[in-house]
């Protein structure tokens, strides 16, 4: 069974993790264009995303969207799920939780950023109760998670 679940910052540079177990992570930071790609290929159980909200700031980038309506066709058209989070959902995941976790790349910050949404995500009521505990374990330091360059 198909366990593997895909963290998706859509963007100019999109940052994506892709998580096989909550044990085991695997980080890039590609052109938007080619995070549909990486989707098609990896044909994740459940994609957790960042939602897209439009700001009134001058200079607002809704080129987002595009992805993001890419990705919503695609979950229609697979056995995907998809769980869509706030931007403000992962304040409470900072960097120095992941550092403590031995998961943070400085040099990924649009990786990192998905790498919030998933852990929010598997600290949800929405996660399978396993992939909870595993990842409270692994912020407790109880478990050793990795994380790699997606290859």
């Amino acid at each position: 069974m198909n366990n593997k679940v895909l963290a998706i910052d859509p963007g100019r540079t999109s940052g994506i993790i892709i998580a096989p177990t909550p044990l085991q992570f695997y980080y890039m930071q590609v052109d938007t264009f080619y995070a549909m790609n990486i989707i098609e290929r990896e044909a994740p159980c459940r994609i957790v995303m960042e939602k897209f909200v439009l700001q009134r700031r001058p200079h607002v980038d809704i080129f987002p969207v595009e992805l993001i309506g890419c990705i919503h066709r695609y979950v229609i058209s697979n056995p995907t799920e998809l769980t869509e989070q706030m931007p403000a959902n992962i304040v409470g995941i900072q960097p120095e939780l992941i550092k403590r976790m031995g998961l943070w790349i400085p040099s990924q910050p649009h990786a990192m950023d998905a790498l919030r949404h998933l852990i929010y995500y598997y600290l949800s009521l929405h996660a399978p109760l396993g992939s909870q505990l595993i990842i409270r374990d692994v912020i407790a330091g109880k478990q050793h998670a990795e994380i790699k360059r997606w290859e």
